[in-house]
């Protein structure tokens, strides 16, 4: 219950937060970035993400750096568009979901496959491992800023309680990304792409029948309220990520440079991490007060599950072979990452 409390205390003062995120500490010739995502104040990352890395840029920099967050797609454009306006210099820094970026992120979006993580706070650092062995090839037009796995995706649905593998047969399931669709895919049921604003409504108009998403982002989005039942299987990690355009990066001073490295990386992943994992109980909390009904599955049925998905693997696997890569190796890799961060 306490937990619970945490959450939602934070999530009311993330509203307030968010209207206040370009004052602060930072003296009037600070060089203020720009920050652009599509997500609202009221979200857990103006709290857990936004606050803490405006205020470590100030203190760092000594009060050289600031940092201004425009909530919502405020700038223009759709989610989809956000890596392309911190290339273009339209913003200084985006904050987004790999998956809203379709074949933009192949390598990197490995992170997203079936049945391979645990947590977000050991996910997260996974995650910066598998930058420095892989996927820095693909930021090459950008700056990584922030990297971070979230709490894990789990399967939630409106009509039908999904107890087996048979019972996901046809339902259009909302999915964060191209893998975790084939994943859907390979289960039984239909994957559907879309950003995250529009599957309340999608799901209380009988569009789709469910989703794929982590316990913490039902509380606010008020998922609980159109969703009555919710299989509780670890099925995958969503990334979130900050870019910076090349150009701003350079701008910096050594000094600069150094605060925005001092304020980011895999620690500060690894604790951004844990803060998600944390929103699972509360979640589930919400869901059960709501009187729906949470569902286990045996280690029998589960085991089914994950057969049935490694065709998604497989196709990884594939996709890095045609690029001349070692696709194999790669995806063992992987496992061995997630295997010394596992918690």
């Amino acid at each position: 219950m306490t937990a619970f409390r945490t959450v939602l205390r934070t999530m009311g003062l993330a509203a307030a937060a968010g209207l206040a995120l370009g004052a602060g500490t930072a003296g009037a010739d600070a060089l203020k970035l720009k920050l652009h995502t599509f997500g609202s104040p009221k979200q857990p990352e103006t709290k857990w993400i936004f606050e803490p890395l405006k205020q470590d840029l100030e203190r760092h920099s000594g009060n050289t750096l600031t940092l201004q967050v425009y909530y919502g797609m405020a700038l223009g454009g759709k989610p989809r568009d956000l890596i392309a306006q911190a290339e273009n210099g339209v913003v200084d820094m985006s904050y987004t979901l790999p998956g809203y970026h379709a074949g933009r992120f192949p390598i990197l979006t490995a992170l997203e496959l079936p049945f391979i993580g645990d947590t977000g706070e050991a996910f997260s650092q996974v995650a910066w491992d598998w930058v420095d062995k892989y996927a820095h090839r693909e930021f090459k037009t950008v700056k990584l800023i922030t990297l971070n796995a979230i709490d894990i995706g789990i399967l939630h649905t409106t009509k039908r309680p999904v107890r087996k593998l048979e019972d996901i047969k046809g339902l259009k399931l909302r999915v964060a990304g191209r893998y975790i669709g084939m994943a859907v895919k390979a289960l039984g049921g239909v994957p559907v792409q879309m950003p995250l604003p529009a599957v309340y409504e999608s799901l209380a108009r009988g569009q789709t029948q469910g989703m794929l998403i982590p316990w913490l982002i039902t509380i606010p989005f008020k998922y609980a309220e159109v969703t009555k039942f919710h299989t509780d299987v670890k099925i995958y990690h969503s990334l979130l990520l900050t870019v910076m355009n090349m150009g701003s990066w350079n701008k910096l001073d050594a000094k600069q440079k150094k605060a925005v490295g001092m304020s980011t990386g895999k620690a500060f992943a690894k604790r951004y991490g844990k803060l998600w994992d944390g929103g699972a109980a509360p979640g589930r909390e919400i869901a059960r007060k709501k009187g729906n009904e949470i569902i286990t599955l045996s280690a029998d049925e589960e085991a089914r599950w994950r057969a049935a998905a490694r065709g998604a693997h497989q196709a990884w696997i594939g996709d890095m072979d045609a690029k001349g890569l070692n696709g194999k190796q790669m995806f063992a890799d992987l496992l061995a990452l997630a295997k010394k961060y596992r918690q």
